[in-house]
């Protein structure tokens, strides 16, 4: 029994890990399209929220240090190429916390195409 409610709390715990991630890169979008269209103090307004939630998520690691400290770049000077760093580092954190496993998707696909 316990070992079963570990599974799913572990389940859910990852998969509330992906799906947190989508927001991030959605207010580096509307930053992004903030800076493009002139508007600076709403892209630093978004990235002031990003980063109390992003701090909230509680991940330690070297891409988390990474994500952290090209945050603070853009806080510093919201501008676009700042903003596409931050991306980069947060694609690589996502990479890092929700890795694919390549190998076992081939074999089920695979499987789909040659049932035999």
């Amino acid at each position: 029994m316990f070992r079963a409610c570990f599974v799913i709390l572990s389940l859910l715990f990852t998969l509330s890990l992906e799906a947190s991630m989508s927001p991030f890169f959605i207010g580096i979008s509307d930053a992004l399209s903030a800076v493009k269209s002139g508007d600076s103090k709403l892209a630093k307004d978004i990235m002031i929220k990003f980063e109390k939630d992003f701090n909230a998520l509680n991940i330690n690691t070297a891409l988390s240090d990474d994500v952290k400290q090209r945050l603070k770049d853009v806080l510093n000077k919201t501008n676009v190429e700042n903003l596409e760093s931050l991306s980069s580092a947060l694609i690589a954190l996502e990479k890092e916390q929700n890795p694919i496993d390549y190998e076992a998707k081939r074999a089920k696909f695979k499987q789909k195409v040659m049932p035999l």
